[in-house]
């Protein structure tokens, strides 16, 4: 879900809003999850008392281990995790600079088009599910991915 928001694909920066909600809140999930177990380790590690490690029972060494690994082998995510959360908030802060902030809100609408299997259907055949909010109608092209350059055929 990363790759339409880098390349800020139309159909998905406006008419999917709903997935990108969702891909930021877990972006941000994730990120508050890998710095909360990175700092559990770090201070079983290197802050804890000696006598504690002296009363260290199988099941702490697992679990020392348990977050060793994790954190070790899940740290590729972060770069995308940090891109998304980047790119969100460059998308609330440049488009209204550029005058191009249309000021729609996430509604239930947003969420009844995500859900809909017709709403793709529609969108790969040129309807878009929201044609008063739609990227090529506020443009007044009729194109639906939102300039002439990416008009195919």
């Amino acid at each position: 879900m990363s790759w339409p928001l880098v390349f800020e694909i139309p159909i998905y920066i406006n008419e999917l809003r709903f997935f990108r909600t969702f891909s930021v809140a877990f972006a941000w999930l994730y990120m508050l999850y890998y710095v909360f177990n990175a700092l559990d380790w770090g201070f079983m590690l290197w802050l804890e008392p000696e006598a504690t490690y002296e009363s260290y029972d199988f099941l702490s060494v697992m679990y020392n281990m348990f977050l060793a690994f994790n954190i070790i082998f899940n740290i590729h995510i972060l770069p995308v995790n940090i891109m998304i959360i980047i790119k969100e908030i460059t998308l609330e802060i440049f488009p209204p600079l550029l005058d191009q902030d249309e000021g729609e809100n996430l509604g239930l609408s947003d969420v009844e088009d995500t859900i809909k299997p017709e709403s793709y259907k529609d969108i790969f055949t040129g309807k878009l599910p929201d044609q008063e909010n739609s990227y090529a109608i506020n443009r007044g092209n009729g194109n639906i991915w939102g300039s002439d350059r990416f008009r195919w055929g």
